[in-house]
C-alpha cells in the first residue's frame, strides 16, 4: 500500500492530480475538496492514498487529510458503494461541513424565497449524521451475520 505521495504537482483537475515522485508521475483520483486544498501545479503537495486493485485496473485515490481517507475506507466498506461513488459522497459531505468564511449573510434569496443558511446547514448535518448512523448499523449487522452470531 502507498501511504502517501509527496512531490511536485504536475497537473491538477477537479477530480484528479498528477504528482511527480522520484521521477515517476502518479495519477491520483481525488474528491473535489482535495483539489481545492492542494497547491497549484508546479508546487509541492501531499496526498494520503489508497490503492485499489481489481482484475482489470490499479487505481490510486488521494485525499488532503488522513480523516478523509478513513471516511473513504468506511464508505467503500458498505455494500454497493464503490470508489467513484465514495469520492462523490466525500465531495458533497465536505462541502456541507465547510463553512464559507467569506459569506457573512445568514440567509440567501433564491427566486424570491429566503433560505436561512444556518437552519439549512443544521438540517443537512442532521441528515448526514442519520445516513452515517444507518450505514454503520448496516455494516455492524452484516459483520454479525458474516461471523455467524
Amino acid at each position: 500500500m502507498i501511504y502517501c505521495l509527496t512531490g511536485k504537482i504536475i497537473k491538477k483537475t477537479l477530480d484528479s492530480v498528477v504528482i511527480s515522485c522520484g521521477g515517476v508521475g502518479y495519477f491520483v483520483q481525488i474528491p473535489a475538496t482535495t483539489g481545492e486544498a492542494l497547491p497549484p501545479a508546479g508546487q509541492e503537495g501531499t496526498v494520503y492514498t489508497i490503492m485499489n486493485v481489481t482484475e482489470n485496473d490499479v487505481s490510486l485515490y488521494g485525499f488532503a487529510a488522513e480523516e478523509q481517507r478513513d471516511c473513504f475506507k468506511m464508505l467503500t466498506g458498505v455494500t454497493g458503494v464503490g470508489p467513484k461513488a465514495a469520492l462523490s459522497i466525500l465531495s458533497i459531505i465536505c462541502l456541507l461541513y465547510t463553512s464559507d468564511a467569506a459569506d457573512e449573510e445568514d440567509s440567501v434569496d433564491l427566486g424570491g424565497r429566503r433560505i436561512d443558511k444556518k437552519k439549512k446547514k443544521k438540517h443537512s448535518r442532521q441528515n448526514l449524521d442519520h445516513i452515517f448512523q444507518r450505514m454503520s448499523d448496516r455494516k455492524q449487522s452484516t459483520n454479525l451475520t458474516d461471523s455467524g452470531t
